[in-house]
């Protein structure tokens, strides 16, 4: 098994690496791999983070695990995917620890925040992220607040976990109107509209001063990870 990893920068991560799966004799699957193929990469794609999981860690396994599924499973189905990925991401939060928190609080919060993530970094077609409606010019600071108004009635009795995968993807889904932006600039308008809608609504009996910056990095993570597979695609 041949493993090398590089990493660019915290906000690029990009992973070179190659990994040669011994339980896949047949490269070519169209069913889920079993649970023990799995761990494999699971195990190994742990290695890469030296025992300590941190919050934007989240969609970044994800997306190692999405690159071994389609080098390794090339015809498994967007579902087998999801749930693949998700079997490695929780196979690595139960073998590993938290940095900054006990593993009784913090494993729960992963595995509850994590699934709506897996599958918007798994969409069925990146086409998802992509609008028809082209706006010319740069949104304003007062056209970012009145996208999100709209979008905040929609959480009027409160916030939840499960509910930051969507609005990362409506961040990224407004941030592509703009035809004339670089990806760059629109990385940190989408990051710019969801930080906004984070700090504005309630969330359900969640501390939010620790929530709110659990919540930023995660998406903020993600809208780096979905804007680099959308840049490629092009």
């Amino acid at each position: 098994m041949s493993f090398d990893y590089q990493e660019s920068n915290h906000h690029d991560k990009f992973l070179a690496y190659e990994f040669d799966n011994p339980m896949s004799s047949a490269h070519s699957v169209t069913i889920r791999p079993t649970d023990r193929e799995l761990d494999f990469i699971a195990m190994d794609i742990k290695e890469l983070f030296q025992g300590k999981i941190q919050w934007e860690h989240i969609p970044i396994i994800v997306r190692l695990a999405l690159f071994e599924l389609e080098k390794n499973f090339s015809h498994i189905s967007t579902e087998s995917k999801r749930d693949s990925a998700t079997h490695i991401l929780f196979y690595i939060v139960e073998n590993t620890n938290s940095s900054t928190l006990p593993d009784t609080f913090y494993n729960p919060l992963f595995k509850n925040i994590s699934p709506p993530f897996v599958n918007i970094i798994i969409p069925e077609s990146l086409e998802e992220y992509l609008t028809s409606v082209k706006i010319e010019g740069n949104p304003t600071d007062e056209l970012i607040k009145e996208y999100a108004s709209d979008i905040l009635e929609t959480f009027e009795d409160g916030f939840e976990w499960k509910d930051l995968a969507s609005i990362t993807k409506l961040g990224i889904r407004f941030t592509n109107q703009f035809e004339g932006l670089t990806y760059t600039q629109k990385k940190e308008i989408a990051k710019q509209f969801i930080n906004y809608v984070v700090d504005s609504v309630s969330k359900k009996n969640l501390p939010e001063y620790y929530v709110d910056s659990v919540f930023k990095i995660i998406s903020g993570e993600t809208v780096e990870i979905i804007m680099n597979q959308l840049l490629i695609r092009h």
